[in-house]
């Protein structure tokens, strides 16, 4: 949805209780999930169930269709049947870091020692550092007190085998940008894409996670906003 100008917010909750019903969701179902581009999409589909409250029922298939089509497995072009599901949400706010939280989680990350939050860019570099060109924002560069995490750099093996790195190594990486047990992690990127993956990764991983749904095309957008440029995060 659109909202603001923003793209890829969230729906309202009706319009997708009534989605995730319509395709055979049930209560009690069990939901995995895939796509192509990296499992990008399919990450998406996963933080919006989690917001829904379906969190702990729903899955990611490691690789995704890339992964599914390079090892050559069968794929139809037929349309399943779908039975219409009971699915009622349980909405969990908490998944969601709305941009007056983030703007005081940016200031005591770039003021003072970041104990209780982590904060998440999980753009590319280019545009972390701001040194891509971009006539659709405002500003270019990062929140302050943001540290850079590239979704498909940090979190896949690679391009070619987009697995998820194994558990110790991500760990590694999310420990070495400050993440930690006890601390909340707020992941965010552009529109709130990329940074669904990073989501997932986290809440994988097995830390307090939210996701800035509006990201930095909603934070350009604030009056008097700080932006900072460089490859720091403050």
């Amino acid at each position: 949805a659109t909202r603001d100008k923003i793209a890829n917010e969230l729906p309202p909750i009706d319009k997708l209780k009534t989605l995730f019903a319509n395709l055979g969701v049930n209560n009690d179902s069990r939901i995995v999930l895939y796509g192509d581009n990296y499992n990008l999409m399919a990450a998406r589909a996963y933080f919006t169930l989690d917001y829904l409250g379906f969190g702990e029922k729903a899955a990611l298939l490691d690789g995704g269709l890339d992964k599914w089509k390079a090892e050559k497995r069968t794929l139809s072009a037929e349309a399943s049947e779908v039975k219409p599901g009971n699915f009622t949400p349980n909405v969990n706010p908490r998944v969601v870091a709305m941009r007056d939280v983030v703007r005081d989680i940016s200031w005591t990350a770039a003021n003072l020692d970041p104990n209780n939050y982590t904060l998440i860019d999980a753009r590319p570099n280019d545009e972390y550092s701001g040194a891509k060109a971009d006539a659709s924002l405002a500003k270019l560069g990062h929140i302050p007190g943001a540290v850079s995490i590239y979704w498909m750099d940090k979190n896949l093996v690679s391009k070619e085998n987009p697995v998820l790195k194994p558990a110790p190594e991500l760990r590694q990486i999310y420990e070495t940008a400050g993440a930690a047990s006890g601390k909340k992690v707020v992941s965010y990127c552009r529109t709130g894409m990329q940074a669904s993956h990073t989501y997932f990764v986290a809440k994988y991983l097995g830390y307090d996670v939210a996701m800035y749904d509006g990201s930095f095309s909603e934070w350009v957008t604030l009056e008097g906003a700080p932006v900072i440029t460089g490859d720091k995060a403050k």
